[in-house]
């Protein structure tokens, strides 16, 4: 567990990262390579827990990778989607049947579709500070502070850093904080209702 000490703002801009998904783990590439410092909290005691399934990986997604240096190696644990996809409104009526084969025409790069576990795998085995991404770590608090923000686990342990990432998810930790935050400062414009606000999107795959 971090000291009270720790918590003061460091000399060098720091993250704390809550959730080890694709989002997270992407994150931590792109902080190394600007030089930011990070920690990166896991709830779950493994870093690939069989969670998901395959995904597609959109096209931005692939220049982001390509950016990393990781393109070439996330290529070969997958393959180009199917030349066309159908998508069900709600599985029920069909929607659109856009032809897959356009997007590399278009966008410069086909949509890809690998395992979510692979992916997870190969994100974490090629960082640069693969310590630094900590499992187990279940977030029940975030605080703002005058010094940055406080991020209180389950196990009593506590993170400071300049800024927090959300990517813990639907149900994420970070997003409710940021929205009992911004009901509880005067002159808001954020209601009880719209913090509770979700858009439901229905495919038969996952794109990313």
């Amino acid at each position: 567990m971090e000291k009270e000490s720790d918590l003061e703002k460091p000399a060098q801009l720091r993250a704390v990262i809550v959730g080890a998904g694709i989002a997270g783990l992407m994150a931590a590439h792109a902080f190394e390579r600007a030089g930011i410092d990070y920690i990166l909290l896991e709830k779950h005691e493994e870093l690939t827990p069989q969670l998901g399934g395959g995904i597609a990986l959109c096209p931005g997604t692939l220049r982001i990778l390509s950016q990393l240096g990781m393109l070439e190696r996330v290529l070969k644990l997958g393959m180009p989607i199917c030349p066309q996809v159908q998508i069900y409104d709600e599985g029920e009526k069909r929607v659109d049947a856009p032809e897959m084969s356009l997007y590399k025409e278009w966008l410069g790069s086909e949509f890809w579709f690998i395992r979510r576990t692979d992916l997870l795998r190969e994100l974490h085995a090629h960082l640069g500070h693969g310590q630094r991404v900590m499992l187990g770590k279940t977030v029940k608090r975030v605080q703002q502070s005058g010094c940055g923000v406080r991020v209180e686990c389950d196990d009593g342990s506590v993170h400071g850093g300049d800024f927090v990432l959300g990517t813990d998810g639907t149900h994420s930790v970070v997003r409710e904080a940021i929205w009992k935050q911004g009901r509880e400062e005067e002159g808001t414009a954020v209601s009880r209702d719209e913090s509770g606000k979700s858009i439901p999107i229905y495919f038969h795959f996952h794109l990313v």
